[in-house]
Formats: structure tokens, C-alpha cells, sequence
């Protein structure tokens, strides 16, 4: 896969890197490709986190109103629910 970018060797045909702003500093490279797809991996783990949470708490909330269950009812456990429902939302 080509990346969209290209290692700091090679391309010095006009001011320092240290000099433009969001170019990196001499001595620094960019994120390798590992480390990209790694971040990717977290982020992706978190997101299906949210979803397995937001998916049980719709189904176990009314569940446990009719079955007396007690966790349910805990509310700092439903305005988690609220709150990330609301996160997912915007």
C-alpha cells in the first residue's frame, strides 16, 4: 500500500522542516505504518465497545423493568447509557 507520504530524506527543496508549521522537526519521522494500524485497531476496539454496551443497555433496561432486575436500576449505570447513546448520536 502507498502511503500518502514520504520519508524527510530527499524532498529538502525549500525551507527547514522546523520552519513550517505541521511539518516534523529535524531528527523526527513520521508514524510508521505499524504504529497507524495499531491506533486504528484501538480505535476500532473502542468503538465496538460502545456499541456492544449501547446494544445491551437498550435490551437489558426493559428487560430488567419486567424481570426486577436490580442492576438496571443503579444510576450511575444508566446515565452511562444515556451518555454514551448521546455521544454516539452527535
Amino acid at each position: 500500500m502507498e502511503w500518502p507520504w514520504r520519508p524527510l530524506e530527499g524532498r529538502r527543496t525549500g525551507p527547514t522542516p522546523a520552519a513550517m508549521p505541521g511539518r516534523h522537526p529535524e531528527g523526527t519521522r513520521p508514524m510508521t505504518a505499524d504504529l497507524l494500524a495499531a491506533l486504528a485497531l484501538a480505535v476500532l476496539a473502542v468503538h465496538v465497545a460502545v456499541i456492544a454496551f449501547n446494544v445491551f443497555g437498550l435490551i437489558a433496561i426493559p428487560l430488567g423493568g419486567l424481570l426486577d432486575w436490580r442492576f438496571v436500576r443503579v444510576f450511575w449505570w444508566r446515565s452511562l447509557h444515556l451518555a454514551l447513546l448521546a455521544a454516539s448520536q452527535s
